[in-house]
């Protein structure tokens, strides 16, 4: 009788070792309501705005650098289509680089993204990237030099 007692007693102690080891591991322990971690470790991203020339080929930023959170990754990497048809090569850390699409314009172009934080919480947030043309078009005969934005400015 006594072995079978103490046979169940330690089922019940081997379940809550492994029940209680799953949680510390994928942070569940950590994120109740009451946790103080999980207040430390909200994931706000903020929305991020970008100036570039669009004579430029390509432009390294980082989407993170004014969000809050602990162990920020952005969620969804590769490449991204913007609003404007720009393509985004977006890696985790959150450094992106941009490539105008062929036809220019002198309005801004957009994307948004995911930070997620090392407790799987995320948020989105918006960039804009807002094109800084150049007004002098000094590569092509017959373009006005008043003009900005045009095909002789992109170019």
């Amino acid at each position: 009788m006594l072995k079978f007692v103490f046979n169940k007693w330690m089922k019940v102690l081997c379940i809550f070792t492994l029940i209680f080891f799953v949680m510390s591991m994928t942070g569940a322990a950590a994120c109740s309501k009451t946790s103080s971690t999980c207040s430390k470790c909200k994931t706000d991203a903020i929305n991020d705005s970008f100036s570039l020339n669009p004579s430029q080929k390509s432009k390294t930023f980082n989407v993170l650098a004014n969000d809050k959170g602990c162990g920020l990754k952005v969620k969804t990497t590769g490449y991204i289509t913007t609003a404007k048809g720009g393509k985004v090569f977006m890696k985790s850390d959150g450094t992106f680089s941009y490539v105008k699409p062929v036809a220019c314009s002198k309005k801004g172009d957009s994307f948004t993204y995911k930070a997620v934080n090392k407790y799987g919480v995320y948020d989105t947030a918006k960039v804009t990237l807002n094109f800084k043309c150049s007004t002098t078009c000094s590569k092509y005969s017959g373009c006005s030099k008043t003009s900005t934005c045009t095909k002789c400015s992109c170019k």
